[in-house]
């Protein structure tokens, strides 16, 4: 498993979020149904800086050693915050959401993301012992 390309694309994936939920964060609430959007706009931006914060720790670790014991905090942060958000968001499928693919594909692309890092846990990284 190429390393690179995972953080690469993963880091770009959380900056899209981040930058949305930092910028935009009235109209992702309004989206999600919030009446007064005004007063809900503090937690979508500290979870956008969240997301910018991943998404910088994602991009300055692309060439590091990743896997087994190397990199071992970047790895599981990525893979808790991906698979506890494939779940939050299949709860949110099947709530609210029920009808729509949209969250259905999210989901998916999280556990996607979540399982490449899970198999990062626990194997070693190309070119080591």
């Amino acid at each position: 498993m190429n390393t690179r390309i995972l953080l690469t694309i993963t880091a770009i994936l959380h900056a899209l979020a981040g930058l949305v939920l930092t910028f935009l964060p009235g109209e992702v609430a309004r989206q999600f149904g919030a009446v007064d959007a005004t007063s809900s706009v503090l937690p979508y931006q500290l979870v956008g800086a969240a997301y910018l914060g991943f998404a910088v720790l994602n991009w300055l670790n692309q060439r590091s050693a990743i896997g087994g014991i190397f990199g071992r905090p970047l790895v599981f942060a990525n893979f808790l915050q991906l698979f506890v958000g494939g779940f939050a968001v299949v709860q949110f499928a099947t709530g609210p959401a029920r009808g729509t693919v949209l969250p259905w594909v999210a989901a998916a692309v999280y556990f996607l993301l979540a399982a490449c890092y899970g198999y990062l846990l626990f194997r070693k990284p190309e070119g080591r012992g």
